[in-house]
């Protein structure tokens, strides 16, 4: 059943008759859900009262503000807005009065508006947002939801203690399209999350295990073509990984270690998808033979160390036929070159000063 909190006139009226209030002070008016006690706000307090009229009896006894109270289904419990901590939270306290129980902790201002059926879940305001958050032991467990002031569902998840525990779902406030699809165990991201761009395309899947990145971690564009493919474990890019164009062209393809490149990769043109660069990383490091091409098929070999070339570095035309040989040591051109004919005979050689 749909449960709501009615603001009664009638009621009103009962207790101005008893002369319990006087009407200047008197706001935040509710019945009991037994309909046999009035709870209402009088000069920044909460009381209570029998519809039959009588004494008032005063439920919180604060230096600061108390309003809008709101009964439970059962009608054992009342939650409040006060600003006793400073902004406007959420409190709950038993229905004949005591210590109350903070439910709330955000910075924005929040007002109790209902208590859903099983008394446990409070739906609140916070700025233009409507949540319902169920709480025990002043923690929430179970459900919380939260939607804008146009009624969009902009949050849906499940918590335990405190922190989410289970599915987390959330959407764009202004269309109400899927934003966040994600998986929780203590707090802590578990499993698939799903991102979305506003336009309802997916924008990444990555899986997580304890909060961190592990596993296949996958980015695309906004028009749905694959952006980038990449392994993780324990929060670290290790293994495989591919970058590709908006327009589904394969750019890079490696391997990495601990978020370093280590072990073999290649490099693409966008425009033609040839190989421009080849070779093998060690820790970040050119670390043995890298061949790097031109667009128009020439291509140049260079034996690396540690990220430093050594050797003779060899140049090849279009047809793969070598050209020529510069020698370099510890990343320089030491002016010793070969050049050769297109048999591959050597047909000068020396050294440029």
């Amino acid at each position: 059943m749909n449960r709501r909190i009615i603001v009664l006139t009638a009621s009103m009226a009962t207790l101005l008759a008893a002369g319990a209030v006087a009407p200047m002070w008197t706001r935040d008016v509710r019945i009991s859900p037994d309909g046999k006690t009035i709870a209402f706000t009088y000069k920044g307090d909460i009381y209570s009262v029998d519809v039959n009229g009588g004494r008032a009896t005063r439920l919180t006894s604060q230096p600061s503000l108390e309003w809008a109270p709101v009964w439970s289904p059962d009608g054992t419990k009342i939650a409040f807005a006060s600003d006793r901590n400073g902004g406007s939270d959420v409190y709950i306290m038993d229905a004949t009065g005591g210590t109350a129980t903070r439910l709330t902790y955000h910075s924005a201002a929040e007002t109790p508006m209902a208590f859903t059926p099983d008394g446990l879940n409070v739906v609140f305001s916070e700025g233009q947002l409507r949540e319902i958050g169920h709480w025990e032991n002043g923690e929430q467990n179970g459900l919380f939801e939260a939607w804008t002031d146009k009624g969009v569902l902009v949050d849906h998840g499940i918590f335990k203690d405190g922190e989410r525990d289970g599915e987390t779902v959330q959407y764009w406030p202004d269309t109400g399209k899927l934003k966040v699809k994600a998986q929780y165990r203590a707090g802590k991201l578990n499993g698939l999350v799903e991102q979305y761009y506003p336009s309802g395309t997916v924008q990444l899947k990555h899986m997580y295990a304890d909060h961190q990145l592990h596993g296949e971690a996958l980015d695309y564009f906004e028009n749905g073509q694959l952006r980038s493919s990449v392994n993780f474990e324990h929060g670290k890019q290790s293994g495989p990984f591919k970058l590709f164009s908006d327009d589904g062209q394969l750019l890079e393809e490696g391997m990495l270690k601990n978020g370093l490149r280590h072990g073999p990769f290649t490099v693409y043109f966008p425009q033609t998808g040839k190989p421009a660069r080849q070779g093998t990383y060690k820790m970040n490091e050119y670390d043995g033979e890298l061949t790097t091409w031109r667009p128009d098929g020439m291509k140049v070999v260079q034996t690396y160390k540690n990220g430093v070339a050594n050797g003779w570095q060899k140049n090849y035309n279009s047809q793969g036929a070598l050209m020529g040989e510069i020698m370099m040591k510890n990343g320089r051109a030491t002016g010793e070159f070969r050049a050769y004919d297109s048999r591959g005979n050597i047909v000068q050689e020396g050294t440029h000063e």
